[in-house]
């Protein structure tokens, strides 16, 4: 009940809507990750001192960054392939500067380098886009927690990053039948 309570709200709420902001510095990186890990903590019950790796390893949920950066991945597609707006117009005006390098779009690309996606997103189904940001977010992820078990000890218990099913069965049909 927890983690659905969680996701359901703990998420939206750390954010707003943070990943339309242009540029976030390490310090902004590093204090939204100590709010949610603590947050998670707190609703779980879990002492401070637990490791943020094993939490989020256990619980499946993402880190903040990936949760971000999957969320301006999405806007990236949906603004390209979207109606023509304001938005629309201001990624165009971005997309003809490339040089800038703390534009949204710019940072954007970076996050799309660094997942190595490709960003031919005209036409391409929004599930479709979607299916390749979690795949590849969820290797990055794995491979961010593999080297946190080989560079800390107290990682020593944590084996893999695996998403978890965060409503069982049982407690779906609760929901349905209230």
């Amino acid at each position: 009940t927890k983690l659905i309570l969680y996701t359901a709200t703990g998420t939206k709420s750390i954010l707003g809507d943070v990943e339309l902001w242009p540029v976030l510095t390490k310090s902004n990186w590093e204090k939204l990750e100590s709010i949610q890990t603590a947050t998670i903590k707190k609703f779980m019950g879990l002492p401070v001192t637990t490791s943020s790796w094993e939490v989020l390893a256990e619980t499946g949920i993402w880190p903040i960054t990936a949760t971000i950066e999957n969320r301006r991945l999405m806007i990236m597609h949906k603004l390209i392939n979207g109606k023509d707006r304001l938005a629309k117009h201001i990624l165009d005006s971005q997309m003809k500067r490339e040089y800038e390098e703390d534009s949204w779009y710019s940072r954007t690309i970076e996050i799309a380098n660094k997942l190595e996606l490709s960003m031919e997103l005209k036409g391409m189904p929004k599930s479709e886009w979607k299916r390749r940001i979690k795949k590849a977010t969820t290797k990055a992820i794995q491979d961010e927690v593999e080297k946190e078990i080989k560079t800390k000890k107290k990682q020593r218990f944590l084996t893999s990053f695996k998403e978890k099913g965060v409503i069982p069965y049982e407690i779906t049909e609760i929901f349905k039948s209230a």
